[in-house]
């Protein structure tokens, strides 16, 4: 989800993720695909769900990262 205006643009992903050992790297990853393919936002926060049943079914993701580009 993108939301802006004018000169801020803040994105969030919903991101699923089935093996959980070095969380930092693929926060990096995805940090680092998701700039190249949409360019930088002004904050990015990505949210880490262990399934898509726990995403559609509601429930908080279990690590959630917001990162500023001020």
């Amino acid at each position: 989800m993108s939301f802006s205006n004018g000169a801020n643009r803040d994105t969030e992903l919903q991101v699923i993720v089935y093996q959980y050992c070095n969380i930092d790297e693929v926060i990096a990853e995805i940090e680092t695909e998701h700039n190249q393919i949409n360019g930088t936002p002004t904050t990015l926060t990505i949210n880490l769900h262990h399934s898509k049943l726990s995403f559609h079914n509601g429930y908080k993701p279990f690590y959630t990262t917001p990162i500023n580009y001020d």
